[in-house]
């Protein structure tokens, strides 16, 4: 991954990203070739063990299934949530068909978490 390979969006906790076969989450998580957006989580999510700074890389060429997490966007404004079927989502309450304005524009592909926060410089 390169600096160049990165365009800041409007809001900070969302970056663009092309990942190619030479980048580890590649290599590793064995995930496409291709562009995500890069969301950082937060605020802590423990029922689906994300922790506040947690990454999440989100693929918009991908179709939602049961239980995978997604990036809803709605009025300008993004959110997580958990897919339950094609135009629903999963809620305490039990599934639910997404809202009018809701969209949903990614679906979670990988998750990367510093584990200890860097040396003060």
């Amino acid at each position: 991954m390169e600096n160049n390979d990165i365009v800041e969006t409007d809001d900070s906790r969302r970056t663009q990203l092309y990942i190619d076969d030479e980048d580890v989450m590649v290599r590793i998580l064995k995930l496409p070739e291709g562009d995500y957006e890069i969301v950082k989580v937060n605020s802590s999510w423990m029922e689906r063990g994300f922790v506040e700074g947690d990454v999440i890389l989100f693929a918009d060429t991908v179709e939602a299934a049961d239980g995978d997490i997604v990036l809803i966007e709605e009025d300008g404004l993004t959110r997580l949530g958990v897919a339950s079927a094609p135009g629903y989502l999963l809620t305490v309450q039990g599934p639910r068909p997404l809202d009018p304005g809701e969209t949903i524009v990614g679906v979670g592909m990988g998750l990367a978490r510093r584990l200890r926060n860097a040396a003060p410089q």
